[in-house]
């Protein structure tokens, strides 16, 4: 009997039919933190290959014919199996690894990353969950995973994981706009970062990211000579509020470090009292939130940190956040940053994992050569990947657009990655050659075709990046509630 099989007699109201797959109690279900469970291996590389060699010695050669016929064997083998055959499947974290899921909406993604944060959520591991879609916080809704959805180990139960969401203060106050209600604010908690979290970069980004080789030098050189007061203010802790930005701009003004200044009106200071009015709105940052907060003595998201193993960024604005202030772009850097301090603080004492859903919207396609060059996030992102992960980070990423996630510094990290069973043939195809699964002549014999009609529509081909090896794996659920959308 299939897992999900198995599933459906045991959430049944017939005690006879739950009896068939209630064979008693037995010891619970454990968790680590370097072996996540992640569902059941139903067919692999190895397998496919015993069934070549047994057409290679059938048809004496190792011919076209051989191979598709081999393929047809192995696809009808991985359609019959039977579940108590299926392996268990482990993801191996031992050395803080990186996970690409790709997959068009609908595929399964969040479905399988909250399965995945479950677990190591469960196993100790800070989970830092992404949350494009408000969705997250059902962790919490005490029944557990839907029987309609349930796909447990044998000795896993449905089951709540305490999550606490933390929703940034633009958030809120777009989703207001929307009147998008009060859904999980019981477990949320809004708050804002402070100028403290802003650094050299983040204010060049700010203030200068529509300065381009066209600009006029006098405007450039302008905004260049504030954006160094700024930073110098905020590093000695004399920028609290916009009020005291603004209020530098004026100083500036009136002692004459401007160039350009037409009048009362027409102003460099005027300029920059603009740019900052945008963010200032939205209460982009500021004082007086326990989570932000920090003193020698107190960090509130230091101890937020400690408490959960489940904590959700939530960036699901409906849209309503102009695009060109990247406020949510800047809170993710804002958060990588404080976790990484926190970690070289030693404040936090957790293995990490960083999940990013739909990692696409925080990325740029290119991957620049300089910090200055890329958005905040973008970089962050980079930097977890290619510098954190002896620090113990792990990332987590998935995406429907995998052209908009450069190769070099992103996609060809991951040591793990997944392709959903419904996916296009483009994409697979561009996916296997990216990580050196695909031979020549496989499009010839419809390898790929065959093996992927093999799994059912919610199942996942695996690819061990380090050896090329890979799986098809059936997924388990997740272990909390679900959201479904309406």
């Amino acid at each position: 009997m299939r897992p999900s099989s198995r599933n459906t007699f045991a959430s049944s109201k017939t005690s006879v039919m739950q009896g068939i797959v209630n064979t008693g109690g037995g010891p619970s279900a454990n968790y680590e933190q370097d072996k996540i469970f992640l569902g059941w291996k139903i067919g692999d590389q190895e397998e496919y290959e015993e069934f070549l060699d047994e057409k290679w010695q059938e048809y004496g050669e190792l011919s076209v014919e051989a191979r598709k016929a081999a393929l047809r064997e192995f696809q009808q083998h991985v359609r019959s199996k039977d579940s108590s055959d299926y392996e268990e499947f482990y993801l191996d974290q031992e050395s803080a690894a990186v996970i690409f899921r790709a997959g068009k909406r609908g595929s399964g993604k969040t479905f399988f990353m909250r399965a995945d944060s479950n677990r190591s959520s469960k196993g100790g591991v800070l989970n830092i969950i992404v949350d494009p879609a408000h969705e997250y916080y059902t962790n919490n809704f005490k029944g557990g995973v839907q029987n309609k959805f349930k796909n447990l180990r044998r000795n896993e139960s449905p089951q709540r994981i305490d999550t606490k969401v933390l929703m940034p203060k633009p958030v809120k106050k777009a989703r207001n706009q929307s009147e998008l209600g009060d859904a999980g604010m019981q477990f949320t908690e809004v708050f804002k970062f402070s100028f403290s979290d802003l650094n050299p970069p983040d204010v060049e980004y700010l203030l200068m990211k529509d300065v381009n080789p066209s600009t006029k030098p006098a405007r450039r050189q302008d905004l260049r000579a504030y954006v160094t007061e700024l930073n110098s203010a905020i590093q000695d802790g004399g920028i609290s509020s916009f009020n005291d930005c603004e209020d530098l701009a004026d100083k500036m003004l009136h002692s004459g470090k401007f160039k350009y200044d037409q009048g009362p009106n027409k102003n460099r200071a005027n300029e920059i009292k603009g740019i900052l009015d945008k963010y200032k709105k939205w209460e982009f940052l500021g004082e007086g939130d326990s989570i932000g907060s920090r003193t020698d003595e107190y960090d509130g998201l230091a101890q937020l940190l400690q408490k959960y193993n489940s904590v959700v960024l939530c960036l699901a604005d409906n849209d309503n956040i102009p695009g060109r202030l990247e406020i949510k772009q800047l809170y993710l850097a804002f958060f990588i940053k404080r976790l990484r301090s926190l970690k070289q603080a030693g404040k936090l004492d957790k293995k990490i994992q960083l999940m990013i859903d739909e990692a696409h919207r925080f990325l740029l396609s290119k991957d620049p050569d300089d910090e200055s060059d890329a958005p905040p996030a973008h970089w962050q992102i980079r930097q977890v990947i290619k510098e954190d992960r002896d620090k113990g980070f792990r990332v987590s990423m998935s995406s429907q657009d995998i052209d908009d996630i450069p190769e070099r510094n992103f996609l060809k990290q991951a040591d793990h990655v997944f392709i959903p069973m419904a996916i296009d043939k483009d994409t697979r195809s561009d996916l296997l050659d990216l990580y050196d699964v695909s031979k020549h002549g496989d499009s010839m014999r419809d390898k790929w075709q065959t093996i992927f009609q093999g799994m059912s529509k919610h199942q996942w081909f695996y690819i061990e990046e380090m050896t090329r090896d890979w799986a098809l794996i059936d997924p388990a659920s997740p272990l909390a509630y679900h959201k479904t959308e309406d």
